[in-house]
Order: C-alpha cells, then sequence, then structure tokens
C-alpha cells in the first residue's frame, strides 16, 4: 500500500513539474506587414505554381528579455498527412525581432531546417482548390539549438524543450486560384 501511495506521489508531482513549465511560458505577439493575423496570404509568398514568388513574408515579434534565440515554423495543418512542413528556422540572435520579405536567413545569423518538400528552405503555400491555413509560430529560447540543415520537424520540436521562454502564433490563409 506504501509503495503505491509512493509512486502515485512521484508521479502527481511530476505533472505538476510539467504544468508548472507549461505556465512559465510568456504569450508573444507576432505580426506581418503583409497580412494581418487570419486574412489572407498575399500571392507574392505562395509557391511559383501559384503565381507566387515564393518569397517568405515579413514577420515581426515581441522581444522578449532573456532571450539568446529565436526559433520558428510555418506549417499547414490542413493537408492530409499533415501537417506540412514550410520552414523552419533557429538559432537567430536574440537581437533580431523581425525578418523582412524573402528573408536571408543565413545572413541575418539563423539557420534553416528541412522542410517537408525537403529543402531547407521557405517553401510558399501551394495547396489545391480549397482554402488551407498557415501558422507561422515563434519561440523566444534560453539557448541557441545545436542543430543543422538536416533537422526535420520532429527532432526540432524535440529540441526546443526545456528552452522555451515565450511563444505566439499567427495565422495567413490561402488558397491557389
Amino acid at each position: 500500500m506504501k509503495i503505491n501511495t509512493l509512486i502515485i506521489v512521484i508521479i502527481m508531482s511530476a505533472i505538476n513539474s510539467m504544468q508548472s513549465q507549461e505556465t512559465k511560458i510568456k504569450s508573444m505577439l507576432i505580426a506581418s506587414d503583409a497580412f494581418a493575423d487570419g486574412e489572407n496570404i498575399p500571392e507574392d509568398y505562395a509557391c511559383f505554381s501559384c503565381r507566387g514568388k515564393n518569397f517568405s513574408p515579413p514577420l515581426s515579434w515581441e522581444k522578449i528579455d532573456n532571450a539568446v534565440s529565436y526559433a520558428l515554423i510555418c506549417e499547414d495543418p490542413d493537408v492530409p498527412n499533415g501537417p506540412y512542413i514550410h520552414w523552419i528556422v533557429f538559432n537567430l540572435p536574440g537581437t533580431v525581432t523581425s525578418l523582412p520579405a524573402n528573408a536571408n536567413i543565413a545572413a541575418i545569423g539563423g539557420m534553416q531546417g528541412t522542410n517537408t518538400q525537403g529543402d531547407a528552405s521557405y517553401t510558399g503555400p501551394c495547396p489545391p482548390r480549397k482554402i488551407h491555413r498557415y501558422y507561422f509560430t515563434v519561440w523566444a529560447l534560453d539557448s541557441k539549438l545545436d542543430l543543422d540543415s538536416s533537422v526535420t520537424v520532429t527532432p526540432f520540436k524535440k529540441a526546443l524543450e526545456g528552452h522555451v521562454i515565450a511563444k505566439g502564433t499567427f495565422m495567413g490563409r490561402f488558397i491557389c486560384k
């Protein structure tokens, strides 16, 4: 009986610790000069086959105190067997709080991971004739991530664990006409 009680206490302590860590993560504001949250993404930021230029959109986020680096992802949850990862960016310096359109991530001091298409770059929206949602999530981190450009979404998200100070999400919609 005492062993069962001890196991329950250990499990409850672990759950409380995880919940405590989650509540420490601050909310962060994200915006774009190209489109408002929940609005349509302009064609320039879409793939070439949707008449776009395949430019990454301009993004900005609030500066978070003590952030050593920022990471971001763009993902489309509306694809079968999704989500489809359009962009993985990490190790942006803690002083960087915005990206211009068609950002040169290496010149800014960051790195890009491998998206679903297999490229270490941005791939613009290119859905079939149905509107899709594109979530841009930015994380403020307490360290840089020990990753390289071959990283894909699962190990990327795993590497974030325990390092997130703040997080924010911004969503745009797109339909290929």
